[in-house]
C-alpha cells in the first residue's frame, strides 16, 4: 500500500496571498508611523505635503502609504530607482560645522555666538576654497540649537545672518519656532543656547534636461494585464499593466493600474488616478481614509 499523504496547510492558516498582504500592510503602517513622527508631531499638516517616492520599493508602496498617513498627492520622479545616485551626482557639495555653548542667552552669551559663527563663516570659507569652488557658488547657512530651561530637547533656529545686536529677533524666532513644533511658546521662561551651527555649501551648476517626450497614448502604452490581490476588501481585480515610457503626457490613468518600468515598479490603487506632467513625473491623486 502507498503511504499516505497529508493534503497540504498552509502553515499560519491563511492563503499565501493574505499572507503576502499582511506583511505590505504592516510595512506601510511602520512606514506612515514615521511620516507622522516628523510631520502632525511636529506640527505639520500632511494634507499640505506631497509623498515623494523614490528607490527601487518606493513607488510599489506609496500609494498605500500616502493612503495611511492622510497624504493627499504623490510624485514619482523619472528613473526612481537610480534617483540616490543622479542626486549624488547633481547635489551641491557641503559640510557642516558646530560649536557647543551651553549657555542662558544672555547678551555676553550672544556675543559669543556671534564670534563662534564669525569663526565657522571663515572655517568653511576656506574648506570651500580648497574644494576649488568659486566665490560666486558659495552660501553659508547659520542656525542656533536652543531650548527652554529645563528641556532636554533642542530646536534649530535658522540665521539670516550673524548680527550682534539680534538677541531679541532670535528670541522671538525660537518662540515662534517652539510654537510650531510643539504648539505653545513661554515668554517669561529662560532660554538656553545649545550650540551654533553652520552650513557651508558649495552649489553645482545645474541644467535643465531636454523637455519630456511621452508617448502617444494610453492604449499604446498598456502591454498586458493580470489579475492582482489588493487585499480582502477588494479581493482579486484584473489590472492593466504599462509601459511608463509610452505613457503621453497629461492624459489620465485611472486605478486600479500598475506602472512598470526598469527602475522600479508604480502601483496605483483603486480610487486613485495619476497623470505624467511635462517633466516626466507620475503625479498620483490618492484618497485619504
Amino acid at each position: 500500500m502507498g503511504k499516505h499523504r497529508e493534503p497540504h496547510r498552509p502553515p499560519l492558516g491563511i492563503s499565501v496571498e493574505a499572507a503576502a498582504f499582511g506583511i505590505i500592510e504592516v510595512a506601510a503602517a511602520n512606514m506612515s508611523r514615521a511620516i507622522r513622527s516628523v510631520t502632525t508631531e511636529q506640527g505639520h499638516d500632511v494634507a499640505q505635503l506631497a509623498l515623494f517616492a523614490f528607490g527601487g520599493a518606493g513607488p510599489l508602496h506609496a500609494a498605500e502609504v500616502a493612503r495611511e498617513s492622510g497624504i493627499g498627492r504623490i510624485l514619482v520622479p523619472q528613473e526612481p530607482g537610480t534617483m540616490c545616485a543622479r542626486g549624488a551626482l547633481l547635489s551641491d557639495v557641503s559640510l557642516d560645522f558646530v560649536r557647543m555653548q551651553l549657555t542662558p542667552a544672555t547678551p555676553g552669551a550672544w556675543a559669543g555666538a556671534c564670534e563662534a559663527l564669525h569663526v565657522m563663516v571663515k572655517e568653511g570659507d576656506d574648506w570651500l576654497a580648497a574644494e576649488k569652488v568659486g566665490p560666486a557658488l558659495r552660501d553659508f547657512d547659520l542656525a542656533i540649537d536652543a531650548h527652554y530651561a529645563g528641556q532636554s530637547h533642542e530646536i534649530r533656529v535658522p540665521l539670516d545672518s550673524v548680527d550682534e545686536a539680534g538677541l531679541i529677533d532670535f528670541l522671538a524666532r525660537f518662540g515662534q519656532a517652539h510654537k510650531a513644533s510643539y504648539g505653545y511658546e513661554n515668554p517669561g521662561q529662560p532660554v538656553y543656547i545649545v550650540s551654533c551651527r553652520l552650513r557651508a555649501v558649495g552649489r553645482v551648476p545645474k541644467t535643465d534636461g531636454p523637455p519630456h517626450v511621452g508617448g502617444l497614448s494610453i492604449a499604446q502604452a498598456q502591454v498586458a494585464e493580470r489579475s492582482v490581490y489588493y487585499g480582502p476588501a477588494e479581493g482579486w481585480c484584473v489590472t492593466p499593466i504599462y509601459r511608463r515610457s509610452g505613457l503621453p503626457v497629461g492624459d489620465l490613468i485611472l486605478g486600479p493600474a500598475i506602472i512598470d518600468e526598469m527602475s522600479s515598479t508604480t502601483v496605483v490603487l483603486a480610487g486613485q488616478n495619476a497623470i505624467v506632467d511635462a517633466f516626466g513625473n507620475i503625479v498620483i491623486t490618492t484618497e485619504r481614509r
